[in-house]
């Protein structure tokens, strides 16, 4: 999905382990889905249950890339920014949902998390092109038509359109929170009593399952430079080590901002711990574009939602900063 379609590079370790329980069957598959490798756990009472959550969970995964990925021209995303500057286009209840949500994560953030990034990250190369930096008067073209202020739903008539010509949306930031929420609620109805999913690092976990969460020191992946504890929640992990391209010999990291069109110039990592998969998707990269003050202060206004911060200090080395639910964690 966009620009998140590859495969993580470690951000995260996690090991599934289910409570024992009599009669509860474990099943786990591996898939490559949405650009990236996918792996579900899944605990059911039988092995029919099991392997229909299974199957659920792959259909979901399936579902959200056929409607919101940036990567194929017969998803409904490709549809709406084909289409929504001429006229409002149809969308899916799903679509609308997920494109609603990012609108009000923009608001919420003064644009630092944007759902109409395309257009800068194809001006970056980062979306089907060569990695180049663009020029000062390309940058302010695409600036033009970026932001949330450009964009219409409409959920009672279910139409997405766009204020002018150029608005392009791209739901990288948000979509695989989504396709785990949807997945939850697909195994569950199949008959799964616990799960854990990882989607390309995006982690959620439900039921008794309860897991340690090893976040990754950015300079060094086979060393953990903090735990976290996951009981019912999804995990994001946002930090420009993960990806980065080489332009005119200096590294950039693939995390814009949408307020300046440029990559963000920092360091380290955001971990996001949410009961909401969409929201843990969209805080990780909003909070890592804002900062660590401005980014505590955003998670606070979310109630059961924590995050870890980790920045380096004077000297360079990594200091891990919790705060939300996590604040109080050793």
């Amino acid at each position: 999905m966009a620009v998140a379609a590859l495969p993580f590079a470690a951000l995260v370790l996690f090991t599934a382990s289910f409570a024992p329980a009599a009669a509860v069957v474990t099943r786990e598959e591996a898939r490559y889905v949405m650009g990236t490798v996918a792996t579900v756990n899944v605990a059911a009472s039988g092995e029919a249950a099991a392997l229909a959550a299974l199957d659920a969970a792959w259909a979901a995964f399936g579902l959200v890339d056929a409607r919101m990925s940036t990567w194929r021209d017969d998803s409904d995303l490709a549809r709406v920014n084909a289409g929504a500057a001429l006229a409002p286009v149809e969308a899916p209840g799903d679509l609308i949902r997920v494109v609603a949500a990012a609108l009000r994560v923009a608001d919420e953030t003064g644009g630092a998390f944007d759902p109409t990034v395309l257009p800068l990250l194809r001006a970056w190369g980062l979306q089907g092109g060569s990695p180049r930096e663009p020029t000062a008067d390309e940058l302010a073209d695409v600036l033009a038509v970026t932001g949330a202020r450009h964009v219409r739903v409409d959920s009672i008539a279910g139409t997405i359109g766009f204020a002018r010509d150029g608005v392009a949306l791209d739901l990288g930031g948000i979509a695989k929170g989504f396709a785990l929420d949807l997945a939850r609620e697909a195994m569950t109805t199949a008959g799964a009593v616990a799960g854990v999913l990882d989607l390309g690092g995006n982690l959620l976990v439900f039921g008794p399952a309860r897991e340690e969460i090893g976040i990754v020191d950015p300079d060094d992946p086979t060393r953990t430079v903090a735990m976290v504890p996951v009981e019912n929640a999804a995990v994001a992990t946002s930090g420009q080590y993960e990806r980065h391209v080489e332009i005119d010999g200096r590294r950039r990291g693939h995390i814009l901002d949408p307020r300046s069109g440029l990559p963000v110039d920092r360091r380290g990592s955001v971990t996001i711990v949410s009961p909401s998969g969409i929201l843990a998707d969209a805080l990780a990269t909003a909070v890592f574009v804002l900062g660590v003050e401005a980014g505590e202060e955003l998670v606070a206004r979310h109630p059961g939602t924590g995050c870890v911060i980790v920045i380096p200090d004077a000297a360079g080395r990594w200091c891990v900063r919790r705060s939300g639910t996590l604040a109080e964690r050793p």
